[in-house]
């Protein structure tokens, strides 16, 4: 009986897990329509720091998570940081992409109104008009 509690107990927090990082890449997916890896990169450095700490310095769980916690925040923060230094690079690393082919480039750019580059605000939404026989689509 105790193995199926613990089997549980992994399920629920496995679980847990998966349901945070899915809900964190879905609302930066959603807001600025990128898919942005770095929820991700930030939960596996607290995880790696968690397993250093544990495991290699010997303390205690209870107290190396709030470790972890802080030490996945202040990674946080410098990438932040960096990305204020030089906004131009860190637009250009996520709305331009370059592929080398060999029949030529293959270039994907991405932009929209100042400040908000995911071009949300711009409507996606047409009217398709038919009169005349002729076809027309305008932007609502």
């Amino acid at each position: 009986m105790s193995e199926f509690l613990q089997h549980l107990i992994n399920m629920l927090v496995l679980g847990g897990t998966y349901a945070l990082l899915g809900i964190g890449l879905t609302l930066i997916f959603g807001i600025m329509n990128v898919v942005n890896f770095t929820h991700g990169v930030l939960y596996t450095f607290g995880a790696y720091i968690m397993f250093i700490v544990v495991h290699q310095l010997g303390v205690n769980f209870f107290v190396a998570l709030p470790l972890a916690v802080v030490a996945g925040w202040l990674l946080g923060a410098a990438i932040e940081k960096a990305g204020k230094a030089e906004p131009a690079a860190i637009k250009a690393a996520l709305w331009d992409i370059n592929i080398k082919g060999l029949n030529g480039d293959i270039v994907f750019r991405k932009s929209g109104p100042e400040g908000k580059e995911s071009g949300q605000s711009q409507p996606n939404v047409y009217l398709i008009e038919i009169s005349d026989g002729k076809v027309g689509m305008k932007t609502l």
